[in-house]
């Protein structure tokens, strides 16, 4: 099982395309990936913290997201359940 959360700048990552082309002129090219990975099973996060500090709402992301209270609080749950952090 795959866990991934999104924290920091890179929420801007899951904007939805349009959302993306205001910002950045050009479709977002991580939605591909990301519907990759949903489409393999694992389970997307970004963190709420980062959308509050960045003012991004929810409604601004790709819809599979899940709005997690905080990376921290996300990655302190999953580890000790056995899932292995790996940052990057």
């Amino acid at each position: 099982h795959v866990k991934v959360v999104v924290h920091g700048g890179a929420a801007f990552s899951l904007l939805k395309d349009e959302n993306y082309q205001e910002r950045y002129q050009t479709d977002n090219p991580n939605l591909e990936v990301y519907d990759a990975l949903k489409a393999a099973g694992a389970e997307i996060y970004v963190c709420g913290q980062s959308l509050i500090a960045r003012n991004l709402d929810s409604e601004d992301l790709w819809p599979d997201v899940q709005v997690a209270l905080s990376a921290l609080t996300t990655i302190t749950t999953y580890v000790p359940e056995g899932y292995t952090y790996l940052k990057f």
